[in-house]
């Protein structure tokens, strides 16, 4: 559910999606970061979703990180910075810590 959503790019669904960043299930958590990113152009409501995003780079799951932080980069919230420097210094993933250094850039 939280991919389709992605995909139809609606500014109603995002408050759907920030539920799903809370699932149980690592998979509805990663595809939900994926599709909020998917609607960063959705301004200012896509803003509402930042905090779900932030949370989510504590998540155990390295690909789930990984695609929160890719949308925070696409979302573009400066309140991203912070969090996105610790995962560039420290995530346990290299992946990510690349992907978290690409993001900031993004925010510059």
């Amino acid at each position: 559910v939280p991919w389709i959503l992605g995909e139809k790019k609606n500014s109603e669904d995002i408050s759907k999606l920030i539920y799903f960043t809370k699932s149980n299930n690592a998979n509805e958590r990663r595809l939900a970061a994926s599709a909020l990113g998917k609607m960063a152009k959705l301004k200012p409501q896509i803003y509402e979703a930042v905090p779900s995003l932030i949370l989510l780079l504590k998540d155990e799951k390295p690909q789930v990180r990984q695609y929160a932080i890719k949308s925070l980069g696409f979302i573009k919230d400066k309140r991203a910075h912070p969090h996105l420097e610790i995962i560039a210094e420290n995530d346990e993933k290299e992946y990510n810590r690349r992907c978290a250094k690409n993001s900031i850039k993004k925010l510059i």
